[in-house]
């Protein structure tokens, strides 16, 4: 996206709202193969795809209903708007590729990072005494 000209803060939260929104699916906090069902739509109609996610944002941050499926709100400010951004064929692809892989362990904040950095430097103190 970003080698298209698409700002790169826009495209980053956009994916992190992509990425967010498979984690939902795959934790069952969306109805399983919502975000699937909706790639696959728009390697049919690629110049839909921004509509689509709009819509989907939008079910997200008020809660609702989207393409008959319950959705319910999710706060903490990812989906404050429901703006979207339009793909090129190649990006659907690659995301509906994505979304075939199991997204129920990533852990959708930087809490893991955290985590990992606090062990790490843990083990270092531990195995280096001063």
């Amino acid at each position: 996206m970003v080698r298209r000209g698409v700002n790169a803060g826009e495209t980053a939260h956009f994916l992190m709202r992509v990425a967010f929104a498979l984690f939902s699916e795959d934790t069952g906090l969306l109805d399983r193969g919502v975000v699937e069902h909706l790639l696959k739509r728009a390697q049919v109609y690629p110049e839909r795809t921004q509509q689509y996610f709009a819509e989907q944002f939008a079910a997200m941050r008020d809660g609702g209903e989207f393409w008959g499926t319950d959705v319910r709100h999710f706060n903490g400010g990812l989906f404050n708007t429901h703006d979207a951004l339009a793909l090129a064929p190649e990006e659907i692809n690659a995301l509906a590729a994505a979304s075939k892989l199991d997204w129920a362990e990533v852990e959708p904040s930087n809490r893991a990072a955290n985590r990992r950095t606090s062990a790490s430097i843990s083990s270092t103190r531990t195995a280096n005494p001063a």
